[in-house]
């Protein structure tokens, strides 16, 4: 059904917005709400027919559609107007590049996704889920950060993992030469707030935000935080994160046996829509061996195996 609203309210709205709004994120790819457009505000789009929309009326759709959302319960919402193109919650008062950022709306489905935003409370359990929608704690550092007996690309805060994953890296790096003659490489481990900050700001500023968030976790929203992540790659690939290592004998080595000591490959192929992530064959996450073997024998992702208990907080 058709719902219509005063444009008064959506400017008192968005006044009220821009003076107390704090940043928070929507996992931009589950949507639970379909408009198409046009949408209407007040019958402001009822009569709407002259497509492409100029990148003013575009913003005041855009909040038109917020404003439902937030009249329903307080909740993060991103926009998706085609694959390429996201629009967090936040980034939506800047109204800089709107034309580029907001495109034509002629033909497009807008899928909006609304679900709350939870810090995560436990993040130091082995199975916890670190995403959009459950970041850790900024202030989050394991105390248990060891170096692992591998070889490693970079020193620092990146040669770092909690003692449980980097006694089973060991191994597992240890087993992979055995079994293909390559020698994995510890490329990144544990990622601090601050870097990973650094990383996706870096990551937006050069490529665009649409980019940086299908490829980049913004900051607290990434599994490098636990000191449980670690982006493996091989000299077969120059050391690179590249979808070709999961092509090579070592990466598929990987893919078939990290369950054995603890590791799930986290951002399967074919899983987009569930992780929200794309797909990396290098990205590697502790869990234990018990979760690592269910996982790998049912094929399912830590958000599919864990829907009933997600985030354990």
């Amino acid at each position: 059904m058709k719902k219509t609203i005063p444009v008064s309210l959506i400017l008192a709205l968005i006044m009220g917005m821009l003076a107390s709004m704090a940043p928070v994120h929507a996992h931009p790819i589950h949507a639970n709400s379909v408009y198409t457009n046009p949408v209407t505000a007040g019958g402001l789009w009822e009569n709407q027919a002259a497509l492409p929309l100029t990148p003013d009326e575009q913003r005041r759709l855009l909040y038109d559609i917020l404003y439902h959302l937030h009249q329903q319960e307080e909740m993060s919402v991103d926009i998706i107007l085609s694959p390429e193109i996201i629009i967090p919650f936040d980034e939506w008062l800047p109204l800089e590049n709107l034309e580029e950022r907001f495109q034509a709306l002629e033909g497009k489905e807008i899928r909006v996704m609304q679900q709350p935003v939870m810090i995560t409370k436990k993040p130091e359990k082995l199975t916890v889920i670190v995403n959009r929608e459950h970041p850790l704690p900024e202030d989050y550092v394991p105390d248990n950060l060891v170096t692992p007996n591998v070889s490693v690309m970079y020193s620092g805060e990146a040669s770092l993992l909690r003692k449980e994953a980097a006694d089973a890296l060991e191994e597992m790096v240890a087993a992979a030469l055995e079994a293909t003659g390559e020698q994995l490489v510890l490329r990144s481990g544990y990622r601090s707030y601050a870097t990973q900050r650094y990383l996706f700001n870096t990551r937006a500023r050069e490529r665009g935000e649409a980019v940086a968030n299908r490829s980049t976790a913004r900051p607290g929203e990434s599994e490098h935080q636990t000191g449980l992540a670690a982006d493996i790659t091989s000299p077969s690939v120059r050391r690179q994160l590249t979808t070709r290592f999961g092509e090579t004998p070592e990466g598929k080595w990987l893919q078939e046996n990290a369950h054995h000591y603890g590791f799930v490959l986290r951002y399967p192929a074919g899983k987009e829509e569930i992780t929200g992530y794309i797909y990396e064959p290098w990205h590697f996450r502790y869990v234990g061996h018990g979760l690592a073997t269910r996982l790998y024998e049912s094929g399912l992702t830590m958000e599919e195996e864990l829907a009933e208990f997600p985030f354990d907080s």
